[in-house]
């Protein structure tokens, strides 16, 4: 069907390509029974370019269901919620939405070490608990982190990319 013509295009694209590194990133919370799939992305990614470094990247925070409120909004209707750390504001994400990720990564954890691929989980670096970087001063201003419930902005992008990226990809 449609899925495996995606899946051929995909294969092409990578043997075409051969890229150095593969990043394998989802809004796992949307597919809770990711582990078939999941794995079967992983094996397709390695027969089409065996040389080529996996990785998975784990949740990134969210705060609200799709189709929601957008973080801009969230971080201006709960300014005096924020804590703050230098130049960094932290704001609590709803416990369901969190434990929702917590267990996301869980299971990415189990599927990585089964395949043997690297994990990156950016809750490790961006959360403690429930409360997660949304906000970072800049420019005598604030940006949020997020746009919405899986598109980061890109003081967002720059956090995760800085902390989770950049050391899989080799300097030439």
């Amino acid at each position: 069907g449609e899925c495996r013509g995606i899946v051929i295009r995909f294969s092409e694209e990578l043997r075409r390509l051969r890229p150095q590194a593969v990043l394998i990133h989802f809004r796992w919370t949307d597919r809770p029974n990711f582990d078939e799939a999941l794995t079967q992305l992983v094996q397709t990614v390695r027969e089409a370019t065996p040389l080529s470094d996996i990785a998975l990247l784990g949740s990134v925070p969210t705060w609200d269901k799709v189709g929601g409120v957008p973080l801009p909004y969230t971080v201006r209707s709960n300014w005096e919620s924020i804590t703050w750390d230098g130049e960094r504001g932290y704001l609590a994400q709803p416990r369901d939405r969190a434990e929702l990720e917590i267990e996301a990564d869980r299971l990415l954890t189990m599927i990585s070490r089964r395949n043997k691929v690297r994990l990156e989980l950016p809750r490790q670096t961006l959360c403690v608990d429930t409360k997660c970087l949304a906000v970072v001063a800049k420019n005598q201003g604030y940006l949020a982190t997020a746009w919405d419930y899986g598109h980061l902005t890109s003081e967002g992008a720059n956090a995760v990319w800085s902390e989770h990226i950049t050391h899989l990809i080799e300097e030439d």
